[in-house]
């Protein structure tokens, strides 16, 4: 699987996270105004699962940048290997990094960075990723 399919499903949730505590706050809000016990009750119900959502919507924002800054770095990587950094031919829109079944990264070449490979003669390209709390690292080898 792709990273960036990897990071539109991080977006995705997160965007449905906001959109709960959007309602939630709205209930609170409506909730507020209209004190009795059985309010009082639904609100601290409503806090606690607002409490949930924070910590969740808090994680979910952290692995979707930490996904970014790996899938980016990854990126960087390659167009190093090259010798080049990001330039024509290569572009960042035309490296794409792929999984394997057992979840081994590897770079699918697209159109400028699959003739520059043939031009190279390059014959093989390995790729490796780690991430460590805020921090991620990417490297890239092309073989002749």
């Amino acid at each position: 699987r792709a990273l960036s399919e990897l990071q539109t499903k991080l977006q995705r949730i997160i965007d449905k996270i906001e959109n709960q505590i959007t309602r939630f706050t709205a209930i609170f809000n409506a909730l507020v105004n209209a004190p009795d016990a059985a309010v009082s009750a639904t609100l601290t119900v409503l806090i606690a699962k607002l409490e949930d959502l924070e910590a969740a919507y808090t994680k979910a924002k952290a692995v979707y940048e930490l996904v970014k800054k790996v899938y980016q770095n990854t990126k960087k990587a390659i167009a190093k290997a090259f010798g080049t950094g990001i330039r024509k031919p290569i572009y960042f829109s035309e490296i794409e990094i792929l999984r394997d079944e057992l979840g081994k990264p590897y770079l699918n070449a697209k159109k400028t960075i699959k003739k520059a490979l043939l031009d190279l003669g390059i014959s093989k390209t390995h790729v490796s990723l780690a991430d460590e709390n805020d921090y991620a690292i990417a490297f890239a080898i092309l073989e002749i």
